[in-house]
């Protein structure tokens, strides 16, 4: 979460989209069935603790479009992980393409089906593990579970943990490497659902 808005969780199935709640709370959608969206467009608003703050499409380079929508401007209690939106695809122009997430699609990236990119919350210098002498957090083909850490981010000699938040995965390929610098939306690993 910025301090301005919620992101959605991207949750890419075999035959449809789905934004999911990225904490529990209230949520009340602006959308009906039909709009269309892109990266950065708001799609309701998630109240936690009584702050209502905009939930964010995440970064992908397609266009989605609502195939279904709960009523709009009526508040519903949501927990992690629930679904907000069901999406397909509005941009059908390239035949196999799949949905492009981080300006790049997993089926051409050559991973699995359902995989999905673990962007970079915050700009700064990633770390796959505590130190140098520890093991990396993750390694490809692990299983992870919500709030483990992933990552850490060095932000002004301050360290900030990744968490992975979504449901149980397992990592398909890391794409940042030790001790580089990464932006927020870089994606730092692909995972496919466990």
């Amino acid at each position: 979460m910025t301090d301005k808005a919620w992101t959605a969780i991207l949750e890419v199935g075999e035959s449809s989209i789905a934004l999911k709640a990225p904490t529990v709370g209230r949520f009340r959608s602006a959308l009906a069935p039909g709009a269309l969206l892109m990266s950065g467009d708001v799609l309701g608003e998630l109240e936690v603790l009584g702050r209502a703050l905009p939930v964010v499409v995440p970064r992908v380079a397609a266009a989605l479009q609502v195939t279904d929508s709960p009523e709009r401007h009526r508040w519903r209690p949501v927990g992690y992980g629930a679904q907000l939106l069901e999406l397909r695809e509005a941009n059908t122009s390239g035949e196999g393409e799949g949905l492009l997430m981080g300006g790049r699609s997993a089926a051409a990236e050559g991973l699995p089906e359902g995989a999905f990119a673990f962007e970079a919350p915050i700009e700064g210098l990633f770390y796959n593990a505590p130190s140098p002498e520890d093991p990396p957090f993750v390694a490809e083909g692990d299983t992870v579970s919500p709030g483990q850490v992933v990552g850490l981010v060095e932000v002004m000699k301050f360290f900030y943990e990744i968490k992975h938040e979504g449901a149980q995965a397992k990592v398909a390929r890391i794409e940042a490497a030790n001790a580089t610098p990464i932006d927020s939306g870089d994606v730092i690993m692909w995972l496919v659902p466990a």
